[in-house]
């Protein structure tokens, strides 16, 4: 019979989450199945969690990640361009924001960087990242 294991990580950011849930990983293999998930404020109504996100890189990747953020339910707060790099601040619901470190990754490579904190809870206004 085959014991389970059962264990909650928390971080502050998805990024925080890499090197435990590898350490998970490495000593057990494929029986780490869940990936990352939102943690909602249940009552009436139901709050979801909202990140600031504070992106920047070359010009010329800009219009793909303002698309992208949009497409994530991102609401931009401020832009800065310069001939050569960009500084973008937004708000997004943490739902749509999950992987998009590796996104960035594997799309820029590391030309474009993210840094994403906690803003607010608010109500849910759809059906959540699978309704995007």
């Amino acid at each position: 019979m085959m014991s389970r294991l059962v264990a909650r990580l928390a971080a502050r950011t998805e990024g925080g989450l890499r090197a435990p849930v590898e350490a998970l990983r490495r000593r057990y293999g494929g029986g780490v199945v869940e990936p990352p998930s939102v943690r909602y404020a249940h009552g009436a109504p139901v709050l979801e969690p909202f990140m600031n996100v504070l992106a920047s890189g070359p010009s010329r990747h800009l219009a793909d990640v303002q698309k992208d953020l949009g497409r994530r339910r991102s609401t931009i707060a401020r832009l800065d361009r310069h001939p050569n790099v960009f500084v973008l601040e937004a708000e997004a619901p943490l739902g749509h924001l999950l992987g998009y470190r590796e996104w960035l990754d594997a799309r820029f490579g590391s030309e474009v960087d993210v840094t994403t904190w906690l803003s607010r809870y608010r109500p849910i206004v759809d059906d959540g990242p699978s309704s995007a």
